[in-house]
């Protein structure tokens, strides 16, 4: 099936955008990618080592379930929280081409957050793997539903990036008006990141709080992943469309937003 031109167009530019952010984390780097998941790595290990060994968090399961818990919480949200940060300077990184180029801009942001989601695939495909390889060989579940279950983490991956797209294209928007924003993501980032249950479970949370930590998505996401992961059972069908539902409309909001603003880009950068 042949694209549309401008459809055909964006993509190859979204894909130059990611290649050329990857070529420029790896340059000049000994270990070339590995170099980016340095730091996540450290903080999976730091919190592994405080919860699994100084405040022995058990899940019920022995006592290395929890390090299997926290990495399949942490390596989504390093992701998520990267492609942000990543995505809200992609605009102003860029500001020479956008002044003197005529094409479209949100390739840049899209191209931005596809390369930390590039950079992220093999650590995430090897929890996957992990996860359902010891499907088949412990809870001995059959090549079908483990079939499924893979087609069901794919699934939220997609809601997971649409809602990076769309965030990261109201922050790139915001941030070429107000260039501070990237300090203050950092911090918000670090206030979500631990009002979600990424280091921690649900059941943990206070009840009188656990309205407020569903409201967060971030909290269904992870509660589908961890359905499909370490349950190995189907996630929930009103939380599913829930996810898919909030996902597409945050990026498609967040386009809508991006638009709009972008047409002051060219006098303010």
């Amino acid at each position: 099936m042949k694209l549309h031109p401008k459809l055909s167009a964006f993509l190859k530019l979204s894909l130059y955008f990611a290649r050329r952010e990857i070529k420029n984390r790896i340059a000049g780097t000994i270990l070339g990618p590995i170099t980016a998941l340095i730091q996540p790595l450290l903080m999976v290990l730091i919190f592994i080592f405080l919860f699994s060994i100084v405040f022995k968090v058990k899940l019920g399961k022995g006592e290395s379930s929890y390090t299997l818990f926290m990495i399949s919480g942490f390596i989504p949200w390093a992701q998520f929280q990267e492609s942000l940060i990543k995505a809200a300077v992609s605009v102003v990184e860029n500001r020479d081409a956008i002044k003197k180029i005529s094409f479209p801009i949100f390739s840049v942001v899209v191209g931005n957050v596809l390369a930390i989601y590039l950079i992220y695939l093999v650590p995430f495909a090897m929890l996957v793997g992990y996860c359902l390889l010891k499907a088949l060989i412990t809870a001995h579940i059959p090549f079908w539903k483990a079939f499924f279950l893979s087609f069901f983490v794919l699934l939220c991956y997609v809601c997971q990036f649409a809602v990076s797209i769309g965030m990261g294209a109201v922050l790139s928007a915001l941030t070429v008006y107000l260039r501070d924003l990237v300090q203050f993501l950092s911090v918000a980032l670090q206030v979500w990141f631990y009002a979600t249950p990424v280091i921690y479970t649900l059941d943990m949370v206070p009840d009188k709080y656990k309205l407020v930590m569903k409201l967060n998505l971030w909290t269904w996401l992870l509660e589908a992943y961890r359905e499909t992961l370490l349950a190995y059972s189907y996630p929930d069908t009103v939380l599913l469309i829930t996810i898919l539902a909030t996902s597409f409309a945050t990026m498609i909001c967040g386009y809508m937003i991006f638009k709009y603003l972008k047409r002051g880009f060219v006098d303010v950068l």
